[in-house]
């Protein structure tokens, strides 16, 4: 049976998330920003990680959040995403080994998937990544903003 991935745009590269880690999509209307690095969601306030600059793309902010468990049992953060293509299989053949990539991005993916039938490559995020890999401590909360979270009855 194939896994089950969700498949998004950030900048030019097509991503594979792993569907079991996905929370919630949403558009970032739906959350309330705290600032450019933080939204509200259900109550607690995510570090909110725009793939496509992360990844040394230019554009405009993310208008998609996926909010995102990078492990078991850690808190969310909320990837921002220039699209969502939607859920796809992905059979075990169609993936092969990352080639060499640059800066922030080596490390972040384990495989590439090949999507002939769409004529595209998906790179597929590493399961378990630390929150230090986006520049956040082990709570997921930004390293450097010094904003404090207001209370929930504000």
């Amino acid at each position: 049976m194939a896994a089950l991935f969700l498949q998004v745009r950030a900048g030019p590269l097509h991503l594979m998330l792993d569907a079991g880690a996905i929370r919630e999509v949403l558009t970032r209307e739906v959350g309330t920003a705290v600032d450019a690095r933080q939204a509200q969601w259900r109550g607690d306030v995510l570090p909110v990680i725009p793939l496509s600059g992360f990844l040394g793309f230019a554009g405009d902010a993310p208008e998609i959040g996926v909010v995102y468990a990078l492990a078991d049992g850690a808190p969310p953060v909320m990837f921002g995403v220039d699209e969502v293509i939607g859920l796809r299989p992905a059979s075990t053949t169609g993936w092969r080994s990352t080639p060499r990539l640059p800066g922030e991005a080596a490390g972040l993916f384990d495989a590439v998937y090949i999507d002939a039938e769409r004529d595209l490559l998906a790179y597929r995020l590493r399961v378990g990544l630390e929150p230090s890999r986006f520049g956040l401590i082990d709570t997921g909360a930004p390293t450097d903003t010094g904003i404090a979270a207001a209370p929930a009855d504000a």
